[in-house]
């Protein structure tokens, strides 16, 4: 029986309270996907981006604890950083941030995997909350 390894304690703490957990509601943003469900990991990035700046950063994840925290890490990282800063982050380095074991290392290349494809997104808009406007709610 294989058992899970523990977590590391930056693991635990991103995943017990994401903030940057959910899809934007309104804005300009460029997204991207990383991993597949059948393969037990997926995670979709949004970001935001002004003059070559990220604003703003949402994710959703499908997977482990690991996923759910490389999510946020990268979501919290992103904003204030350049497109190029953005480009250079390796899932390495994500993985050594959160110090992964290495069994969990793939989960941080799905992480990149989905900003690589946020960042060569065009952005599009958002406006959830003129749908809910829309249909009453």
């Amino acid at each position: 029986m294989l058992l899970e390894p523990e977590l590391p304690p930056r693991v635990q703490a991103l995943f017990a309270q994401p903030r940057h957990a959910g899809r934007p509601r309104t804005g300009r943003f460029q997204h991207g996907t990383g991993g597949m469900v059948k393969s037990g990991n997926l995670l979709e990035i949004w970001i935001a981006v002004r003059d070559q700046e990220i604003t703003d950063a949402r994710f959703e994840a499908f997977g482990c604890p690991s996923t759910i925290a490389c999510g946020e890490w990268l979501c919290a990282w992103l904003p204030g950083r350049t497109v190029g800063a953005a480009e250079r982050l390796t899932g390495l380095e994500l993985a050594e941030a959160l110090e992964l074991e290495p069994v969990k290392r793939s989960v941080a290349l799905v992480a990149e995997d989905a900003l690589k494809a946020a960042l060569a997104a065009p952005a599009q808009d958002i406006d959830d909350d003129a749908e809910d406007r829309k249909y009453g709610a």
